[in-house]
């Protein structure tokens, strides 16, 4: 015991012909997708090459 959640995210891109695939798994990081879901966003910038922020976007905010 004592330990912090594990955040999990999975998810494909871009929904209508889907090409990638990213999952993250952090060991006691955070509930949910705190930490996990930043990371899948990055991923998913970084295949893009753009910023993914703002409506209809993978998260509501940056955190830099």
């Amino acid at each position: 015991q004592g330990k912090a959640d594990t955040s999990l995210f999975a998810s494909y891109a871009p929904a209508d012909q889907p090409q990638y695939v990213v999952a993250a798994v952090m060991e006691e990081s955070g509930t949910g997708a705190e930490a996990s879901g930043e990371v899948t966003r990055r991923v998913y910038e970084l295949l893009s090459n753009q910023r993914l922020t703002g409506p209809g976007s993978v998260t509501s905010g940056v955190r830099d």
